[in-house]
């Protein structure tokens, strides 16, 4: 349970994640909009590459 596995995940793909489901939340909710926020984080996770960045 304690144990830290290698992976071979690049370390971008879960930044790229967060980012495009974190910031459209936080861009709705500072524009007292939530609701275009989570529309916009749902979108923004199909929009991510299929484990490929540039």
């Amino acid at each position: 349970m304690t144990t830290m596995n290698a992976s071979d995940r690049m370390w971008q793909m879960p930044l790229a994640a967060a980012l495009a489901s974190g910031l459209p939340l936080l861009i709705g909710a500072y524009f007292n909009h939530l609701a275009y926020g989570l529309v916009g984080s749902i979108g923004g996770l199909g929009r991510l590459p299929d484990g490929v960045l540039l």
